[in-house]
Formats: structure tokens, sequence, C-alpha cells
């Protein structure tokens, strides 16, 4: 759970919007409470922001929608998923990148909105302790922290088939010791996700079948200021 400690914004209006200089805007629905609750994250020391939203008159379908409308033509790539109860929307608007995971609530969602500058990594992936596929590139390597955890968000290409993909992280993790709390693979529709956990640690991993691809997105997180 990601802990709130920044001042709470209510927004009154559909369509306000809160955006840092020379940034996207991000526009947040009418009756949504807004929350910064990480304002100290970078992505290779460049500044990132994500949001708590909460609102209690809407539902997942709707809240998707919602942020589909607003980023899926601006979109150089944009992407769907749903991951276990989550729903989870990633727009790449170069050089930004934005992202929801909506997560439904007994009433309403509560969505965690990010907004990072979007830039390669290269080498320097070789000191991550994050395992790779001998076909996989790292795409983006993005690092946040506040004062109750750390998180890491990496976005890898790999030229392995799904199944192999999949079997790779489900067999490293395992074998160092961590617990599966979630897995899906379906090779006919090219998907796939596993859910992880190694004490107060957790790894999520999703698996798309691209063109000519493998899409590898792996959300990391641990206790830690």
């Amino acid at each position: 759970m990601m802990y709130r400690i920044f001042f709470l914004l209510t927004l009154l209006l559909c369509g306000k919007s809160l955006a840092a200089q020379n940034w996207p805007n991000v526009e947040f629905p009418k009756n949504a409470t807004v929350e910064i609750v990480a304002d100290n994250m970078n992505f290779n020391g460049i500044p990132m922001r994500t949001w708590a939203v909460t609102d209690q008159q809407t539902s997942p379908m709707l809240t998707a929608a919602f942020f589909r409308q607003q980023w899926k033509d601006s979109s150089i790539k944009f992407d769907e998923q749903k991951f276990g109860n989550d729903f989870i929307i990633n727009s790449l608007q170069p050089p930004y990148l934005l992202t929801a995971r909506i997560k439904p609530q007994l009433k309403g969602v509560l969505v965690y909105v990010g907004i990072s500058k979007n830039e390669a990594v290269t080498a320097n992936a070789n000191s991550l302790a994050f395992p790779t596929l001998a076909s996989s590139t790292v795409l983006s390597d993005i690092r946040s922290q506040d004062l109750f955890k750390r998180g890491r968000t990496l976005l890898l290409r790999s030229g392995s088939d799904i199944g192999s993909a999949y079997r790779y992280y489900y067999n490293y993790f395992v074998g160092q010791g961590w617990t599966v709390s979630g897995d899906i693979l379906d090779v006919t529709a090219g998907k796939g996700a596993l859910m992880l956990s190694s004490g107060s640690s957790t790894v999520d991993i999703t698996f798309n079948r691209m063109a000519g691809h493998v899409s590898i997105v792996a959300n990391l997180s641990a206790d830690g200021g």
C-alpha cells in the first residue's frame, strides 16, 4: 500500500488539471479527491510526480474510459491491461509516460496516476537487481521513494516468446524463495501476469505479445526510506 504523506487537493470541477511546468496536463474526474503521495521521485535523476485519486461516485469501467479518452489520441503507444483486480493504462507521449492504475473499492475507485519523463536506459542495467533475459532490452527504469516505500517500474522488450519469458521469471523468483500470489498465462491471447512477494517486498510482472516481441512491465515495491 502506498502511504499518503503530502497535502490534499480536492478538485471541484471536471477538467481541472495538475501540471508541472512544461509537462503534459493530467486531468481528473469532476468528483475526485486528489492527493500527492510522492513528490520526491526520480527517473535517472529527473523529477516525477504520483497522485492518489479517490472517486466514490464512479466505477472502474467509467474511470478507465475517462483516462482512455484523455490520453489515447495523444499517444504513440497506448496499452490497457487487467492485472488481478486492477486495471492498468499506459500512455507513451514522448518524452513522457503517463500511467493510471485503477483499483476497485467497496464504493468507487482508487487510482494511482503517475507521470514521468521517459528516456531509454542503456547498459547501466547491469547494476540492477532485476534479472533480464539475454534477448531483452531495458527501455525504461523508473525509481521512486518516499518515507515509507521504495518503488521501481521497468519496461523491457524481449525477443523471446511469451511462454519462455513467463517461465524465466516464474522460475527465477520462485528459485529465490519468493511466494507466488497470483499467476496467469494465456499463450493464445498473448498475455501473462505474475504477482509475487517476499516478506514486505512485492513484484508484479505483466507480459504482452506485440508484433515481433514481448513487452514486459515489472513493478517492484519494498520497505525503505
